[in-house]
């Protein structure tokens, strides 16, 4: 990694910042690169990541079908909660930009 030193005087502070990467900073190792790994290496795992017939039952079973049913109800909560987040977002946006162009015709 490049560092540049920045002074505005020697005997207060010296302040370095990142200017550029180089070949040297890619080949360490952090938590996130592993996690990625991780990741990658569960996913591309997937046949060996499942339970077994006598570990998950009789997948015709009510016990089962209403496992099943309750977690596609969770993702259901998810997804709106998130569809709700990102259209908050949007909404906030389009307000944003309206203010923006009252602000001009304002000032215009």
């Amino acid at each position: 990694m490049i560092l540049h030193q920045h002074t505005c005087h020697p005997m207060i502070f010296t302040m370095k910042s990142r200017i550029e990467p180089t070949i040297a900073d890619f080949g360490t190792s952090t938590l996130g690169s592993r996690l990625v790994l991780a990741a990658l290496w569960l996913l591309g795992n997937v046949s060996q990541s499942r339970a077994c017939a006598v570990c998950y039952g009789d997948p015709n079973s009510p016990g089962i079908k209403a496992v099943n049913y309750a977690v596609w109800f969770l993702l259901g909560v998810i997804a709106s909660v998130l569809s709700v987040i990102a259209w908050v977002g949007v909404h906030w946006s389009h307000k944003a930009r309206q203010i923006d162009l009252a602000r001009a015709e304002r000032t215009a």
